[in-house]
């Protein structure tokens, strides 16, 4: 089963090929791909939903700034990639 996720892995980044990276001390660095929101496959409204949690953050982070409070948003995806 490891060996499919690595494979799929691959694949996923000779689609999208990284354009950033998370850099690492402890390990390999984490490449990160541009992605489109029509390619994250999840059923459309979940799609809706993070999407408008995201660009919402983002939207309102001048003015968090200014008041100087946290406006990270953490979101935990499980599951295999894709």
């Amino acid at each position: 089963m490891e060996s499919l996720f690595l494979a799929l892995s691959r694949y996923s980044l000779s689609l999208y090929p990284p354009t950033k990276f998370i850099y690492c001390t402890n390990g390999p660095n984490i490449p990160i791909a541009k992605i489109l929101w029509e390619n994250v496959l999840v059923e459309t409204s979940i799609r809706a939903a993070i999407r408008s949690n995201v660009e919402g953050v983002l939207k309102v982070k001048k003015r968090y700034r200014e008041l100087r409070v946290s406006y990270s948003r953490g979101l935990i995806f499980a599951g295999p990639p894709g």
